[in-house]
């Protein structure tokens, strides 16, 4: 029973739960050492020329979901940070084509900050309040349709600028973890007992805190994840190997939509992968150079095989910098840097 208390801190020692400064030491050093050649600590930044800066501190999901056709995105509406207010929003869903479920999330978020999916007016009210009373509102957020379909995929794709060829060099499917209740034990103790959840226990602990000592009837299944991020608990699958010929040209095509877009990773909903090669399929976020090539979570996946997969992503992204470069396209400066890492870091913290 006691082991049970150090399960959460058990996911530390797997490679998919190492600290972000230990994944990301190597791409640091690759960035210092590209930077001799490219002249410029700042070379990635030519990676996406319309997005520069997007290489590490993400703006506006809504400018980069505004550039896709319309019919491949789910509902979505803009809300500034100086109309966030329960009254105006609740008018906006009762005026819009978007009901509950719907989903509530950051305009510039990254690795699931602040995203909460409300089920109803009550839960609406609750989540409104609660971000007032935390000052939560002081960002701009989306409102946006959320799209049922079972099956979630992160599509990573690169276009060489000089030769314009394109690949997709990765995908993951993204899994929640299901609990299926016994009859006999409490919530608490099946987050223990499940090989995935016990890993986020603090996390789950905290958002089902009113029913955690509940014992629930057999045969129930409870998806515990609300969101398909894996920092809040959903299973990142490499499935690369299903990656088509004519998947490649449906994604391409989508990408030619997008000005200046070279390299990049497509958040995508559909009821089964035949789905997107059919063309039925949602695009939640469109994520730029700074995106994760996220399979390389795959809970089965070694250091080493991590590092190997993040190093092969960002030699793609110096190859295309340097092409763009060589084209006339300019590197951020630092003064732009500096300028883009202190509102970034003042938006996180204020």
């Amino acid at each position: 029973m006691f082991q049970h208390l150090l399960w959460p801190y058990n996911k530390y020692l797997r490679p998919e739960f190492f600290p972000t400064w230990l994944i990301y030491l190597s791409v640091k050093i690759y960035w210092l050492w590209k930077a001799i050649p490219a002249k410029s600590i700042l070379w990635f930044t030519a990676t996406n020329p319309w997005f520069a800066l997007w290489w590490l501190y993400p703006t506006s999901k809504y400018e980069s979901l505004k550039q896709v056709p319309e019919k491949w995105l789910p509902a979505t509406h803009y809300i500034a940070k100086d109309d966030f207010e329960k009254q105006y929003i609740s008018q906006l869903i009762l005026d819009s084509d978007i009901w509950y479920p719907s989903i509530l999330k950051p305009d510039n978020g990254v690795r699931g900050l602040g995203i909460q999916i409300l089920h109803s007016q009550d839960q609406f009210d609750t989540v409104i309040d609660e971000f007032i009373q935390k000052n939560e509102q002081r960002w701009d957020y989306l409102l946006q349709e959320f799209v049922s379909d079972p099956e979630e995929y992160g599509i990573m794709y690169t276009r060489m600028p000089d030769k314009n060829t394109w690949s997709i060099i990765g995908m993951v499917k993204k899994e929640f973890i299901s609990i299926h209740w016994d009859g006999v034990s409490t919530l608490e103790y099946l987050i223990h007992a499940h090989p995935r959840a016990r890993y986020h226990f603090p996390l789950f602990a905290q958002q089902y805190e009113a029913i955690r000592k509940t014992i629930i009837p057999q045969w129930e299944i409870i998806n515990v994840v609300q969101t398909w991020t894996h920092s809040r608990g959903s299973t990142f699958l490499d499935v690369s190997n299903l990656v088509t010929e004519e998947l490649v040209r449906v994604i391409d095509n989508i990408s030619h939509h997008i000005e200046w877009f070279y390299c990049g990773r497509f958040d995508i909903k559909a009821q089964h992968l035949k789905w997107l090669l059919a063309w039925k399929f949602k695009i939640m976020e469109v994520n730029m150079t700074y995106s994760e090539p996220t399979w390389m979570y795959d809970p089965s996946y070694s250091f080493i095989k991590q590092q190997k997969i993040l190093l092969h992503y960002w030699r793609l992204v110096y190859a295309i910098s340097t092409q763009n470069k060589n084209k006339g396209i300019s590197y951020a400066t630092l003064k732009e840097w500096f300028k883009a890492s202190k509102e970034y870091n003042a938006y996180l913290v204020q």
